[in-house]
């Protein structure tokens, strides 16, 4: 990669801090799955680095919201309602994410890694069968999946990962400029986070493109157009938790394909550390919704919110399996980038500039799904990792 443009002149305000300012071997930029097993791979390896999320925690979107759950519900027939009912459980719900394909997973050393944390009881295994939308009869069943999910919700396993590093949450990286090899990271009001010798940007790629442009470092290479593509593929998606009092065809965990406004629907009361919160001896089920990117993409440039969204996706769902029960809508949310990826089977799994010592990985440069996070930061690491090593052997050439 070769940069034509001058580095930004570093801010009077900002250059007087340098000298207070923390530097780190490397800086992490989004606490996703991909920052989050980066920031667990280097701390093995003795590397001094700091995770910055802009949120207030870890997960990125594997995050979980809680929620109160509750039996019996008080909501009327045929009716949808927020309103929380008496005889309430608390239990925190995978508003992203609600699992990964362990056979998705293209390293040795990472799939060690996923059998250390399954011992440690940080993942743990959920078998579900999938069934298309519109077909319950059981020889239009599909062969059982088997998953791995984390316990008690996918952003413990993201805190475990990061256990032990440095982090810097509520904090949005607006800019990063490098100076005399030495990158410096900059907050919305200008501030100096940190300084760092290297730089791993985890972030979905419209907010890597913003960071890159920010730095004018990038935009006549062949990387920046690469992460300016993915960001141009962009998709959102609408996602609502339901809680019903209608439980169907236990034998099912997930359904998709098919449905004009839903593109999968995710039993999430299967999930291990539910059943205790959901009493399946009263009918109580609880299911993930999520919107198809079509009919998202409409509801988005018709300014539609997501607790307007939830609403006709519950009344989709619904219609779909003759619900008449009552219907709770438990809580949603839009994931604005919900999905992204570079549609090449022969691009890298990550971007590296070792000129600069800048590194990308994220879901959206390999499968677009966890198991693509996780493998897109462990070959960036591997390329990481030998370029040290490539360092120390030419070092030890030219001493001889």
């Amino acid at each position: 990669m070769s940069f034509e443009s001058e580095i930004p002149v570093i801010k009077e305000e900002a250059a007087s801090r340098e000298t207070s300012a923390e530097c780190v071997d490397v800086a992490i930029i989004g606490a996703g799955t991909s920052g989050c097993l980066m920031a667990n791979l280097l701390q093995e390896a003795d590397i001094n680095c700091v995770l910055i999320e802009k949120s207030r925690g870890l997960g990125g979107r594997c995050s979980r919201r809680r929620v109160t759950v509750s039996a019996p519900l008080s909501a009327s027939p045929n009716s949808l309602s927020n309103k929380s009912p008496n005889n309430e459980h608390q239990v925190s719900l995978d508003m992203g994410a609600a699992s990964f394909s362990p056979e998705s997973i293209k390293y040795k050393a990472l799939e060690d890694r996923i059998h250390t944390w399954q011992e440690a009881g940080v993942l743990t295994s959920w078998r579900y069968q999938t069934c298309h939308f519109g077909f319950e009869a059981f020889e239009h069943l599909e062969e059982p999946a088997f998953e791995l999910t984390a316990f008690p919700s996918m952003n413990t396993w993201h805190k475990h990962m990061a256990t032990g590093v440095r982090q810097i949450t509520s904090c949005r990286v607006s800019q990063i400029n490098q100076m005399s090899s030495v990158w410096y990271l900059y907050d919305e009001e200008g501030e100096l986070i940190v300084m760092a010798n290297k730089v791993v940007i985890t972030s979905p790629a419209e907010q890597a493109l913003d960071l890159l442009t920010a730095s004018a470092l990038f935009e006549k290479s062949a990387e920046y157009q690469s992460v300016k593509t993915a960001s141009e593929m962009s998709l959102g998606q609408y996602v609502c938790a339901i809680e019903t009092n209608t439980f169907f065809d236990h034998r099912v965990g997930v359904y998709q394909g098919g449905h004009g406004i839903l593109a999968k629907a995710t039993r999430l009361s299967y999930k291990s550390i539910l059943h205790e919160a959901v009493n399946h001896a009263t009918d109580k089920d609880i299911w993930m919704l999520e919107s198809c990117p079509k009919w998202a993409k409409a509801q988005e440039q018709e300014g539609v919110s997501h607790e307007e969204a939830a609403l006709e996706m519950a009344q989709a769902f619904c219609l779909q399996f003759a619900i008449h029960d009552p219907v709770r809508i438990l809580t949603s949310h839009y994931w604005r980038l919900a999905r992204h990826r570079v549609d090449s089977d022969e691009s890298l799994s990550y971007i590296l500039d070792t000129d600069s010592n800048l590194g990308i990985c994220g879901d959206w440069l390999d499968s677009g799904d966890v198991a693509g996070a996780l493998n897109s930061a462990q070959s960036l690491f591997n390329a990481m990792n030998q370029e040290l090593i490539n360092s120390d052997l030419n070092q030890q050439e030219e001493r001889i």
